[in-house]
């Protein structure tokens, strides 16, 4: 176990160290003058190379870098160029609000997900699992930004159930934060409901078909039980799988849905700072993202060694 896991973080760390040198590059590489968008049109060559110096700018690239992984590892982001605020102040107000929005979003859709892809597998050649089916279906191609609006529309402006904006800090309000985001949650957890569904129906049948299973029922074992204990919870590895990974996916695509319902998360941060050439929040909010993502896969992989055993007795490589 432990063998295992201090693999994963090497890899992680290794992972971290390329994809921190990738955004670097990445961002100096985009079109534009950040000291031009800090000065203005109106600036002076003298006042431009201020700017330079006090960026850091002017320096070797190499320079630069190094810099920038010893400011990253402060947590020193530096300030904004459109606000002059410090990024690290404004990424704390906006992560909690999209950490927020995307747990909810994967509590709505597993509970969606799971209870469609059982109900889609116990109704198996019946007129149900075409129902079943057709909703998975719809909610794969239905895109977010139009069911946002759908059901602003309907939910909100028609029948006044939920609001249509608005943002809560959950230790201020829980239940008025929870009423506010229900909506969001809704539209940005439809799709990966639609995935875990799809799975969960995949691996139960092919987990109900298995030998122990088979046993398990000629024993006498209620049929129910026999769901739950052996189908399902042999099933979490998939749902693990699918819940860790697309918990980073909803992450960073939370951009449409907070920009819809004027949400203060990463998305609505990010968009601002793309349209004014915001180029170290850019960079930090990429940063965050990605560390996200690797953090994310390796609690994936630690849970992997709960839910399986053989995968941390069988050594660090599955």
């Amino acid at each position: 176990m432990g063998r295992f896991l201090a693999v994963r973080a090497v890899e992680s760390l290794i992972t971290l160290l390329i994809s921190a040198a990738v955004i670097f590059l990445g961002v100096r590489a985009l079109p534009g003058d950040p000291a031009r968008a800090m000065a203005g049109e109106e600036a002076t060559p003298e006042q431009l190379a201020a700017i330079r110096a006090d960026l850091g700018l002017d320096q070797p690239l190499l320079v630069q870098f190094l810099a920038f992984l010893r400011n990253t590892v402060t947590f020193d982001l530096g300030t904004s160029t459109r606000t002059g605020q410090e990024i690290t102040q404004m990424l704390a107000a906006a992560i909690p609000v999209t950490l927020q929005l995307s747990v909810y979003a994967i509590i709505v859709a597993i509970i969606i997900g799971i209870t469609f892809g059982m109900y889609a597998e116990r109704r198996r050649g019946k007129p149900d699992e075409l129902l079943a089916n057709a909703g998975v279906l719809l909610g794969l191609s239905v895109p977010n930004f139009w069911l946002g609006l759908l059901g602003i529309l309907i939910l909100a402006v028609m029948f006044g159930i939920v609001p249509a904006s608005g943002y809560v800090p959950f230790f201020e309000s829980p239940a008025r934060s929870i009423y506010h985001l229900t909506l969001p949650a809704l539209v940005l957890g439809t799709g990966l409901a639609a995935v875990i569904a799809r799975q969960t129906r995949a691996s139960l049948i092919e987990t109900m078909g298995t030998d122990y299973v088979r046993t398990a029922r000629a024993t006498g074992i209620a049929p129910r039980r026999v769901l739950f204990r052996y189908g399902l919870r042999n099933s979490l590895i998939v749902l693990v799988t699918i819940v860790g990974l697309q918990l980073g996916g909803l992450i960073s695509g939370a951009v449409v849905t907070e920009r819809i319902f004027a949400l203060p998360g990463l998305g609505r941060m990010t968009l601002d700072a793309v349209f004014s050439r915001d180029y170290p929040v850019i960079q930090a909010v990429v940063l965050v993202v990605t560390f996200s993502y690797v953090l994310i896969n390796f609690l994936v992989d630690v849970l992997y060694s709960v839910v399986n055993p053989r995968i941390r007795t069988g050594g660090a490589r599955s």
